[in-house]
């Protein structure tokens, strides 16, 4: 089922609206009942596969500063955060604890 997004153009107020079956709706606002809106586009989600995810993550560790924690730390939860993966939290923390290790030695 499509779900149209509007403002209101008494209000301005953004809401959706779930419409079935797709013949013309006047759509009225959530806050003032208002039937003045204009359709705007909607953000959209793509998916990807795994692979598509392990070639970006390379790409983006092809540029990494190996010699600055804080970037590997950066990169290691964008990792942990795409593949979803908990156990490299432990990863991560180990990175923090060089990190702080080597900010201490300066």
């Amino acid at each position: 089922m499509p779900i149209y997004e509007y403002i209101c153009e008494a209000c301005g107020r953004r809401f959706a609206v779930l419409f079935w079956p797709p013949e013309q709706p006047q759509p009225r606002c959530t806050r003032c009942g208002a039937s003045s809106a204009r359709r705007v586009i909607s953000w959209v989600a793509t998916l990807r596969g795994e692979e598509a995810r392990l070639e970006r993550l390379a790409e983006d560790a092809a540029g990494l500063d190996e010699s600055d924690p804080a970037a590997v730390e950066r990169w290691a939860r964008r990792a942990a955060s795409e593949l979803g993966e908990d156990s490299a939290e432990e990863f991560v923390d180990a990175l923090q604890d060089a990190s702080s290790e080597s900010a201490s030695e300066s």
